[in-house]
């Protein structure tokens, strides 16, 4: 399996909340890839993930597949989710006179599309043997690895630099997708960024930990061009469904947590860059144990910024240069304005209302 050795490209970082008005189907188990979902069960966060991008999500059966505690699978929190990676491309250039113009293509590769369910990414790495041909591509070790797990007999594929298996935390998870398929693609003009994807998860039980997983995304440029990725933003579209909100939405309810001000005795400070985006609702659920509790997700840590970015497109918020760059924007859709084209996807995830657009 490829072990990453290029320079990974990921500039900004977005989050991106789905609040659904129509049911959606799930993505559809291809035969001609080794297409694999498993469980992570270790604590009290269960969740589905796959080696084709969604997480989330039992695909095999179009459910939503992560609850939470462990011991109620029906009381669900996400349908489905996926990370989306938008960049700009140089495709070549016109000379008129003595002017040069650079082609320049939008591209955004969807891990989770909230309203079909489906991805356009596939397992694995291509095979460098048969770069003509990737669709057909099958290879038994491309699954998705638990470290709890059999693993129908295949080893820990990641080691450490003294051999030895490089295991984290008390579940670990392990897979590799890419986006080189251009059958897989949304449209024929949404052509691949050649990227791959290297996802990690861990998890841990005890207090502070038990409710958590943290996933882990190394994104490389492959291209087989040599084109730098530019101006690329990588965000994850979740879809949090608390209870079952296909045809219902009004009681889902969304916060941002960008900033916090703390008192340490007596000196207040602002710790910058919480870079917490969440869901709730104030309504009990039919059927459910629990009272509903609140899904958030973190940056933990991002790229750092090479050059100044404004974050808010206003001058109110900029990063510097050495500084990690953080969640750069927080925004939502419904299905019914669900960002559709290629562009309307950089712009989502640039930070910008594409219904604007």
């Amino acid at each position: 399996m490829n072990k990453f050795t290029k320079a990974i490209l990921i500039t900004f970082l977005a989050l991106l909340m789905v609040l659904p008005a129509t049911a959606r189907t799930a993505v559809e188990n291809d035969g001609s890839r080794t297409m694999d979902q498993q469980l992570l069960n270790m604590n009290e966060m269960n969740m589905y993930i796959s080696n084709f991008g969604i997480y989330g999500q039992n695909n095999w059966t179009g459910n939503a597949g992560g609850w939470w505690p462990r011991a109620y699978p029906s009381e669900t929190y996400i349908f489905g989710a996926g990370v989306w990676v938008g960049a700009l491309v140089d495709t070549g250039f016109t000379v008129d006179g003595t002017d040069t113009t650079w082609l320049t293509d939008t591209l955004v590769t969807c891990g989770y599309n909230p309203n079909t369910g489906g991805t356009e990414f596939v397992p694995g790495d291509i095979d460098p043997n048969s770069p003509d041909r990737p669709t057909p591509y099958v290879n038994p070790w491309d699954i998705v690895y638990i470290s709890t797990n059999d693993n129908g007999g295949q080893p820990w594929p990641i080691k450490t630099t003294a051999g030895g298996d490089s295991v984290v935390s008390m579940q670990d998870s392990y897979c590799e997708y890419n986006d080189k398929d251009p059958s897989e693609h949304f449209t024929t003009d949404n052509k691949p960024l050649e990227i791959e994807v290297m996802q990690t998860t861990y998890a841990w039980v005890g207090p502070l930990k038990e409710d958590i997983v943290f996933i882990k995304f190394d994104i490389r440029n492959d291209r087989t061009d040599g084109e730098d990725l530019k101006k690329c933003f990588v965000g994850l579209a979740a879809d949090n469904d608390i209870g079952n909100e296909a045809d219902d939405a009004a009681n889902d309810l969304l916060g941002f947590i960008d900033t916090m001000t703390v008192d340490y005795n007596g000196v207040t400070d602002t710790l910058m860059q919480i870079n917490v985006g969440y869901q709730f609702q104030l309504e009990s659920e039919a059927g459910w144990t629990n009272y509903p509790g609140v899904i958030a997700y973190k940056y933990m840590e991002s790229p750092i910024a090479t050059d100044t970015v404004d974050v808010y497109h206003d001058g109110s918020f900029i990063v510097d240069p050495g500084s990690r760059i953080g969640m750069t924007t927080f925004n939502f859709f419904t299905i019914a304005t669900d960002p559709s084209t290629k562009q309307a996807r950089y712009v989502t995830l640039a930070g910008y209302d594409h219904t604007a657009f």
